[in-house]
Formats: structure tokens, sequence, C-alpha cells
């Protein structure tokens, strides 16, 4: 049988500080904060969080949470990197973007461009 999974006050309170100081808290959509704000609010009477759905939320938001500037860099630049590599009239347009998106400094880039600028790049 498995291991009952829990999340106490004690977690959920120290996420909550730590999105608050590193600013996700600010960023996050509304909802998700009114969820992590309510099973906060429910741990403190509780005690602790043992519904799994619930838990399951709670670790999506703490992944977003616990995103330092670099990783959020990193994983911006990868999901634009993605984009370009789905884009098969761009990739046969331009051969060299399949060299440049297995470049970590071209990754990095951007994800930069991307947080920085919040502008959409035109894919062919």
């Amino acid at each position: 049988m498995g291991r009952l999974k829990i999340i106490s006050y004690a977690e959920l309170f120290s996420l909550w500080k730590r999105g608050l100081r590193n600013g996700s808290l600010r960023r996050m959509p509304r909802l998700k904060q009114g969820l992590l704000s309510g099973a906060l609010a429910y741990a403190r009477m509780t005690g602790a969080i043992v519904n799994s759905k619930l838990i399951a939320s709670i670790k999506a938001i703490a992944v977003n949470i616990r995103l330092r500037l670099g990783e959020r860099i990193f994983f911006g630049g990868l999901e634009r990197a993605s984009a370009f590599a789905r884009n098969m009239k761009l990739m046969q347009t331009f051969k060299v973007v399949g060299k440049w998106i297995n470049n970590y400094a071209y990754l990095f880039w951007l994800g930069t461009d991307s947080l920085v600028n919040k502008r959409k790049w035109l894919l062919v």
C-alpha cells in the first residue's frame, strides 16, 4: 500500500513566504493565489492537508514558486525553441535554426528575450 502523502502547515507557510519574497506569488494568476491562500488557511485549522488532488495542485504551484531567475530564463528559452522546432516550414527554410536551438547560450538568450521584452517573434 502506498505511503500517505501530506503537506503540513509549516511547509505551506514557508512556500507562501518564499513566493512573497521572490515575487513569484505576485506574478501568479489570481486563481492559483487563491488556491494557495485557501490551502494555507485550511492547513492552519487542521494542521495538514491530506487530499491527493489538492496536494497535486499545490505541488504544481510550488514548482513555479521555487524556480530561480536563471531557471525561469532557461525554461522560457526551451519553450520558445520547442515552438521553433515544431514549425517545420521555419526549420526547412532556415537550417541554421536547428543548430541554434541546441546551443545553451541561444536558449538563454531566447529566454531572456521572452522575459524582458514580452514580444512575439513571427513564426513563418
